[in-house]
C-alpha cells in the first residue's frame, strides 16, 4: 500500500507573477556587492533614550532609511540610470522604496511603498509615513492588485519583460512609478545573525540583516558592541567599485555616528531640558 499524503491546494498569487519578472529583469545585470559590519550601538542607546526622556517609540529601521538617503545625496551616481539614448541619468532625491505587508483579496500582500525624498525627512517623519502606508493612508504604493495590474498581468511574461526594461531606459518615469533605491530589511519578518542577498532591478539595493554582539577595542577596553549586517548591491554596469566603496564608507559612518539622531534631537523639537542626558550622551 502507498503511503497518503496530506496537502492542500490553492490558486497560485497572482502578485508573485510581479515578484517572478523582477526577478528576471535583476538576473541580466552586473552585481558587485559589499558586506559591511556596522556599529549600532551608539543609534540604540539614543533611541531608547528618546523612548524613555520623550515617549518617542522611534524604530532603528527608520533611522536607518533616513541615514541611507543622506548618504546617497553625498555621492548620487549610486542611484544613476541609462535613458533610452544611453546617457547617464542620476538623480538628486533619494525615493526609497520599502516592502510593507497589508491583508488585501488574496490575504497578507507585499506591498512595496515609496518613501519620496527620504534625504530630507527626519526618522520620525518617514516613521510616520510607513505606519500611515500600513493603514492605506499613503498614496506611494506599489504592487497593489489593482485593475491595471490585473490587466497587465494578462500579458505573457516575454511582453512584460520587455515593457520592464523599456521603462528601466526611461529613468524619469522609472522614479516616479518605482522609485530609485531599494531597501529591504529582515529584521522586520524575523530575527537573523546573517547578511541577505536580495536580486533587485535597482541600481542599488540594500539588504538591512540581524544585529550580533561581538566584542570590540573601544578607548583601549574591551566591549561588548551592537553589530549590524549590511549588505550594499549595486550594478557595476553603472557605479565604479571606487564610488561603490565610498558610498558604503559614508554610510558606515553616518550611522555609527548617529549624525541623523543628532540632527533630529538638537532641532526645534526638543527645546527642553529633559532632552540634556540625551544631548550629553550625543557629545561622547
Amino acid at each position: 500500500m502507498p503511503e497518503s499524503h496530506t496537502f492542500i491546494t490553492h490558486p497560485f498569487p497572482k502578485y508573485r507573477e510581479l515578484i517572478i519578472d523582477s526577478s528576471r529583469m535583476a538576473y541580466i545585470k552586473s552585481a558587485i556587492s559589499a558586506y559591511l559590519e556596522i556599529d549600532v550601538t551608539r543609534p540604540r542607546q539614543l533611541i531608547r533614550e528618546l523612548r524613555n526622556s520623550r515617549g518617542i517609540g522611534l524604530s532603528l529601521f527608520s533611522f536607518l532609511l533616513a541615514s541611507i538617503g543622506r548618504a546617497i545625496v553625498a555621492d548620487p551616481s549610486v542611484q544613476s540610470y541609462r535613458n533610452l539614448f544611453g546617457r547617464l541619468v542620476i538623480f538628486q532625491d533619494v525615493d526609497i522604496v520599502v516592502p510593507i505587508e497589508r491583508d488585501g483579496e488574496e490575504g497578507s500582500l507585499p506591498l512595496l511603498y515609496i518613501i519620496r525624498g527620504a534625504n530630507t525627512k527626519d526618522p520620525l517623519q518617514i516613521q510616520k509615513d510607513i505606519v500611515d502606508a500600513k493603514n492605506g493612508n499613503q498614496p506611494d504604493r506599489m504592487s497593489e492588485l489593482s485593475f491595471q495590474v490585473k490587466f497587465f498581468l494578462l500579458f505573457p511574461r516575454p511582453i512584460r519583460l520587455l515593457f520592464f526594461r523599456l521603462i528601466k531606459r526611461m529613468p524619469g518615469l522609472f522614479i516616479k512609478t518605482m522609485g530609485s533605491i531599494a531597501v529591504t530589511s529582515v529584521g522586520m519578518f524575523g530575527h537573523s545573525l546573517t547578511w541577505g542577498i536580495n536580486a533587485s532591478v535597482y541600481t542599488t539595493n540594500i539588504v538591512i540583516g540581524g544585529i550580533r554582539k561581538k566584542p570590540m577595542m573601544i578607548k583601549n577596553k574591551l566591549e561588548n558592541r551592537d553589530i549590524l549586517h549590511v549588505t550594499v548591491s549595486m550594478n557595476h554596469d553603472l557605479v565604479d567599485g571606487a564610488a561603490g566603496a565610498r558610498f558604503a564608507q559614508k554610510l558606515t559612518k553616518l550611522i555609527e555616528s548617529a549624525k541623523v539622531l543628532r540632527e533630529f534631537i538638537d532641532g526645534p523639537d526638543f527645546p527642553d531640558p529633559a532632552m540634556v542626558e540625551t544631548k550629553t550622551l550625543l557629545r561622547d
